[in-house]
């Protein structure tokens, strides 16, 4: 009996064993499926991967281009700017030397045209007051208010091309 007991014993054994092994040799068999199949997906991946990465690149070294080019412009027009601005003031200096020798020049013919010579009261009130001849000596309102325009303050008003205002 103790022959037929272990016996059973290791019938039952063995069976639970062969049960085991055919669960784990059926998990491995899914599991080998599935590694398969990952694997087939990485693949497919890595090519999509690539597909994508080559016109980024592409995008990204024609980026870099237009970047380098745009800094390239940018430096060319400060440089203009620069040069236009010191055109601009150069002209402009020489446009104010112009004007004031052809207020100069006004004066004098002014002054001669009416016989009155740098010897005349008017002419050395003027230059007693460092006023050029028919400068502003006053304020005037600009408007109904109780503003003063600037230039009717200064010193330095433009020369006025008449001598008197007219009705005086």
């Amino acid at each position: 009996m103790r022959k037929t007991f272990v016996t059973i014993a290791a019938l039952a054994l063995v069976q639970a064993v062969e049960a085991r092994f055919n669960a784990l040799d059926a998990d491995n068999a899914r599991l080998k499926r599935e590694l398969a199949d990952v694997g087939g997906r990485n693949e497919q991946l890595t090519i999509d991967r690539a597909e994508l990465e080559r016109p980024l690149m592409m995008k990204s070294g024609e980026r870099g281009k237009s970047i380098a080019d745009l800094r390239q412009r940018f430096t060319a027009l400060e440089g203009d700017d620069a040069r236009l601005t010191q055109k601009l003031a150069e002209a402009q200096k020489a446009r104010e030397e112009k004007v004031r020798e052809v207020s100069s020049n006004l004066s004098a013919l002014l002054l001669a045209q009416d016989g009155e010579g740098a010897e005349s009261p008017s002419a050395r009130r003027h230059a007693r007051l460092d006023h050029p001849s028919g400068g502003s000596q006053a304020t005037v309102p600009m408007s109904a208010g109780t503003e003063i325009s600037r230039s009717s303050r200064s010193l330095d008003a433009a020369v006025s091309l008449c001598r008197r205002p007219p009705g005086m």
